[in-house]
């Protein structure tokens, strides 16, 4: 199972939103991990939308939170997380995984296909 959990960070107005995968964390390890968050929100996901929002989701941070870490512990764990994303992939009905990919790709560096390039090289295959 999945759970989609939008909470506010304090000193922002936005809600933001994250998507776990319950069999491996539960909601309240979750907020235990992250106290700042106020006002939660949980809903549960169903297979299918959980497992293709949470591969979306670690798609879209993977670079933000362990490539351009300082710190190589953090970069370290990225790998690992790499590993993650390609294991959802496979997980994923065929075409999807690429489908969600070009769209997190188009998401993140819209038009700038110098950028979308340059990011694909750093991936390993």
């Amino acid at each position: 199972m999945y759970a989609r959990i939008q909470f506010i960070s304090p000193g922002s107005p936005e809600k933001y939103s994250w998507v776990i995968d319950t069999d491996c964390e539960t909601v309240d390890h979750w907020q235990h991990s992250h106290p700042e968050a106020e006002d939660l929100t949980v809903t549960p996901l169903d297979e299918k939308e959980g497992l293709e929002a949470l591969y979306w989701q670690k798609c879209l941070y993977h670079d933000v939170f362990f490539e351009r870490s300082s710190c190589p512990e953090v970069r370290a764990r990225g790998e690992i997380e790499l590993m993650e994303i390609l294991e959802l992939a496979g997980r994923l009905v065929k075409g999807r995984a690429s489908a969600l990919w070009n769209r997190c790709m188009e998401f993140r560096f819209g038009g700038d296909q110098l950028g979308k390039i340059e990011y694909a090289h750093r991936l390993p295959t």
